[in-house]
C-alpha cells in the first residue's frame, strides 16, 4: 500500500457490550468501509488501524481501544505514525441532536457535549472535518447516556443499515473530492 494520505478516525468504544449501539457509529462507519475494500490491519497502542484504499487514495481508519472520551489518545498516535497533519484528519462522531441517519459535515466546531469530540479537541484542537451522523432524536424522559449507548429498535435498524453505507460512501467521496464537494452532495 502506498503512504497513507487521510486519516478517518471512527469514534466508539471498545468492548462487545457496546456493539450495536448508537455511540458505535463510527466503528460501524470503519467496519463498512473495510468490508466493501481490501485491507491491512495493524495494531496500534491505542487503536486498530485498517488501511485500505478510497479510490486509490490510502487511507488509515483509525478505532480507538479506548473508550470514547480518551479518543484523542489515538488520534495523536495516528498522526505521529503516519506523518499526517490535522487537514488530513475525517472524524466519524455520532449524533443524538440529528434525526436517525441525517449525515452532516462540518470543517470544524465545538464538542456539543460529546465526550469524544472533546478529547479531540484538547489534544489537536477543534479545526478537524467531522462527519456527525444523526442518531436521534433524544427521546424526552431518557439521560443522553442510556440513550447513546442503547441499541438501535427494530424499527429503526433498517434506516441505520441504508445509513452506514450512504456514510461510507460519503468517506470515500470526501477523501477523494474534499470538504467543500461533500458538503454539498451529502449534507442532508
Amino acid at each position: 500500500m502506498n503512504k497513507i494520505s487521510r486519516i478517518v478516525l471512527g469514534i466508539g468504544n471498545i468492548g462487545t457490550r457496546y456493539d450495536g449501539t448508537r455511540h458505535n457509529i463510527g466503528f460501524d462507519v470503519a467496519e463498512e468501509l473495510k468490508r466493501k475494500n481490501s485491507s491491512v490491519v495493524r495494531s496500534l497502542k491505542h487503536g486498530t488501524s485498517i488501511e485500505i484504499a478510497l479510490d486509490g487514495i490510502s487511507t488509515a481508519c483509525i478505532k480507538p481501544n479506548t473508550f470514547v472520551n480518551l479518543s484523542g489518545l489515538a488520534i495523536a498516535e495516528a498522526l505521529e505514525l503516519y506523518q499526517l497533519s490535522v487537514k488530513d484528519i475525517l472524524v466519524v462522531v455520532d449524533d443524538f441532536n440529528l434525526p436517525l441517519g441525517t449525515i452532516r459535515y462540518r470543517g470544524k466546531g465545538s464538542a456539543g457535549g460529546h465526550n469524544g469530540l472533546k478529547s479531540l479537541i484538547e489534544t489537536i484542537g477543534h479545526d478537524f472535518a467531522r462527519l456527525r451522523f444523526g442518531v436521534g432524536p433524544l427521546p424526552e424522559g431518557i439521560s443522553v447516556t442510556d440513550f447513546v449507548l442503547g441499541m438501535f429498535t427494530e424499527e429503526e435498524k433498517p434506516l441505520y443499515a441504508d445509513s452506514i453505507q450512504r456514510a461510507a460512501e460519503s468517506v470515500s467521496f470526501f477523501v477523494n473530492n474534499g470538504l467543500a464537494s461533500t458538503m454539498n452532495k451529502f449534507n442532508s
